[in-house]
């Protein structure tokens, strides 16, 4: 038994810059001194397995993957899915493109070993993904971080068959819901009948006032919650439960009798349906970008594979488009002006009204009257704070 964190040691980053150019281009003072702060966190913050981690992998909960990576921060000592569409942004920003390349590469390997990208860096998350942003860091990565036509080549041929391959994991099995008039949309949804290994104790102090036999099925919830990125949140909570403004601020017992009745397998959530439809958008063009660079290189590649990336791009269209009718469907509430939750067992919207009800916006899953709309309905909510973005209302 190590200590917390023995498992990695720092590994600063090769081309960090204490003062890229989007630093430079700040005014001195206050602004200037924070963000520079907030660069200087990339080097503490990027790890690799140590040397005892390396040689006994069997004693670790570490998942192997090739490059350094860079963890949230505060009590995480892992890299995280969701976590890295963030970091990758913000190493863009700061022109450290080997370092955002290899993090998507990490999770790329992630897909080839696994099938999809699991929450984060440890074997006990191998039951469950996160918000799948990998093709949008890929995305990020072609438009901002490479230094050639060749070099984009280099990354969409190794990444568009693995990208192809999260996609089809999200669409299979249980997280694909078909819905009437042909729609099918996602939901989060964990096959697991025990407590979560990292936080056993608190989930089995939400399960302790259920009888026995409804246990498994609480804390299969619990790690659907946690596969959405949101947990906790009000949203996976039942309808009938009374709202409150900080779930976390509430004493234990009643805490964990609110998350005694998480249920977020049963809803289609609009934010993860929002994602999935921008990640057909992106995977149709880098598909046919793809083509087209390998059509204007004229190479020995086939004609027939090209004309296959061009198959690939309008079928994955065709996806957006069909989602964006679902969407539209199932998900927009014309009457409050915002898309949201679905929930399967009562065939309504869910009540709530969080900032993922307005994620088709960056999506691109709306019509102009939609748009119109959910921007006078946001600007009308308290989601807006000066602080930042509130979760939900």
């Amino acid at each position: 038994f190590l200590s917390l964190g023995a498992d990695l040691v720092n590994a600063p980053p090769p081309d960090h810059s204490p003062d890229p150019t989007i630093l430079c281009n700040l005014p001195d003072g206050p602004v200037r001194a924070w963000a520079a702060s907030l660069n200087e966190l990339f080097k503490p913050l990027c790890r690799e397995p140590s040397d005892y981690a390396r040689r006994h992998p069997e004693r670790c909960t570490l998942l192997a993957v090739p490059h350094p990576f860079f963890v949230p921060g505060g009590r995480f000592r892992e890299a995280y899915y969701w976590d890295s569409y963030w970091i990758v942004l913000g190493l863009l920003a700061c022109g450290m493109r080997t370092s955002a390349r290899c993090t998507v590469e990490n999770l790329l390997f992630l897909v080839s070993e696994y099938g999809f990208v699991p929450n984060g860096l440890r074997r006990y998350y191998l039951n469950r993904s996160q918000p799948p942003m990998l093709a949008q860091m890929v995305r990020e990565l072609v438009e901002r971080g490479v230094g050639s036509d060749a070099e984009e080549v280099e990354i969409l041929r190794s990444a568009l068959p693995l990208l192809d391959r999260e996609y089809a994991w999200w669409m299979s099995g249980k997280r694909a819901v078909p819905l009437g008039h042909g729609c099918v949309l996602n939901r989060y949804c964990v096959s697991t009948d025990e407590p979560r290994p990292e936080s056993w104790q608190e989930d089995i102090n939400a399960a302790a006032h259920l009888p026995e036999e409804e246990r498994a099925a609480l804390y299969a919830e619990l790690a659907a919650a946690a596969e959405s990125g949101w947990d906790f949140s009000s949203r996976w909570l039942r309808s009938e439960e009374p709202e409150s403004p900080n779930i976390a601020a509430e004493k234990p017992a009643l805490r964990e009798a609110r998350l005694g009745s998480m249920r977020t397998s049963k809803i289609l959530a609009v934010d993860l349906n929002a994602i999935m439809h921008r990640n057909e958008l992106t995977l149709s063009s880098l598909h046919q970008r793809l083509a087209s660079l390998e059509a204007t290189a004229g190479g020995s590649i086939r004609r027939e594979d090209i004309e296959a990336m061009r198959e690939s791009a309008a079928a994955y269209r065709r996806a957006a488009n069909a989602r964006d009718s679902a969407i539209r469907l199932y998900l927009w509430d014309s009457q409050r002006g915002a898309w949201l939750d679905y929930d399967l067992v009562e065939g309504a919207h869910t009540r709530v009204i969080s900032a993922a009800s307005y994620t088709p916006l960056w999506a691109g899953a709306y019509s102009a009257a939609e748009a119109r709309a959910a921007v006078a309905s946001l600007a009308a909510s308290s989601l807006v704070q000066r602080g930042g973005v509130a979760a939900t209302v």
